[in-house]
């Protein structure tokens, strides 16, 4: 059956920095096209580094019986250039425009996607395509990572924990809490543990994939100290966490100039510094930050990303003990943990 195809390919940068290309058509509803990558390096001898595409690539035309594709993803930031005399490195390439996604519209009532069957279920995060799930959960105080999958959308994933990810779990002590972060193509995990036992309590730490379907291979660094639910941002060169003391202090945002790097410290995200937002997720454009507010789910908004937030009037969904909120790629549909009766992972959608 033909579908749509969803992103036309970023534009990669070159030396100069060329500019985004058009996307691709859509072959009779076939796979989304994937987002930008990184911009490459600068050659040997030059002084600055290759700049990522500087806008995304326009969505390509639809493909038979396919729907019309919609704008490409960011264009990651390009490395430093070594200069060939060994007289240091370039410039940072630029990082590109934001992907047009339509969030607008009010979300209708949840309905189950997910039952754990444990006593404590977290940080659920999820591919673009929203098929594979990826979260902590356990009983007794002990949790794990894992993930789940399903075939469609249409589908719940399937009751109880799915297959353990161990690998994720090497970052943590037995004891610790933990929480985790998927990039948007779902190849890099972002996980923070944090507990009383554990020295290097709040670490973030990378974790990265070569497919979707192979497994995590573990950072041995450290990349600075977060709070705990950290979620990067499109570009990976910004994250955004719950405070040190959630619910006691305003959240977090961490900046830095390359993804080789570690973020610096945290500060108040600007527009919010007084609010008191717990588990913040970025939509793909960099535009709406959604969160939780005292159980109910809230969204910060600003027109441009060099803007700060506004913290909306809109309440998403009214206080029934909702944590974990997760915007999908597309932004039509919104993901957060129940928490009374039971703990579920459910879906608004618009």
């Amino acid at each position: 059956m033909a579908g749509h195809t969803v992103g036309g390919t970023a534009g990669q940068g070159g030396a100069a920095g060329s500019t985004g290309g058009s996307g691709t058509a859509g072959q009779a509803g076939s796979t989304a096209a994937t987002g930008g990558t990184s911009g490459s390096g600068g050659a040997s001898g030059s002084s600055d580094a290759g700049s990522a595409g500087s806008k995304a690539g326009s969505g390509g035309n639809g493909g038979d019986g396919g729907g019309t594709a919609t704008g490409g993803a960011i264009g990651n930031a390009g490395a430093a250039g070594e200069s060939g005399d060994g007289s240091g490195g370039g410039s940072g390439g630029r990082g590109g425009s934001p992907a047009s996604i339509d969030c607008s519209g009010s979300f209708g009532e949840p309905h189950l996607v997910f039952d754990p069957e444990s006593d404590q279920f977290f940080s659920p995060t999820l591919t673009a395509n929203e098929l594979e799930l990826v979260y902590a959960a356990g009983d007794g105080g002990i949790l794990r990572y894992y993930r789940s999958k399903r075939s469609s959308k249409a589908e719940e994933f399937a009751p109880g924990p799915g297959e353990p990810l161990p690998e994720l779990d090497a970052a943590c002590v037995p004891s610790d809490s933990r929480t985790i972060d998927l990039t948007s193509d779902g190849l890099r995990a972002y996980l923070v543990c944090y507990g009383a036992e554990n020295p290097n309590s709040n670490e973030l730490r990378i974790a990265a994939r070569a497919t979707l379907d192979a497994p995590f291979v573990l950072d041995p660094k450290g990349y600075g100290s977060v709070g705990p639910s950290a979620g990067v941002a499109p570009g990976e060169l910004t994250l955004y966490s719950s405070s040190l003391q959630p619910g006691t202090m305003p959240a977090l945002a961490f900046e830095r100039t390359a993804t080789s790097e570690p973020f610096g410290d945290g500060i108040a995200i600007p527009g919010l510094e007084d609010v008191l937002l717990l588990t913040p997720d970025m939509s793909a454009d960099g535009l709406s930050l959604f969160g939780n507010v005292m159980g109910a789910i809230v969204v910060a908004t600003r027109l441009d990303t060099h803007d700060s937030f506004s913290l909306t009037d809109s309440v998403i969904a009214a206080p029934a003990s909702w944590i974990s909120a997760t915007i999908s790629e597309d932004c039509r549909s919104l993901y957060a943990v129940r928490q009374s009766p039971g703990v579920t992972l459910e879906v608004f959608e618009r």
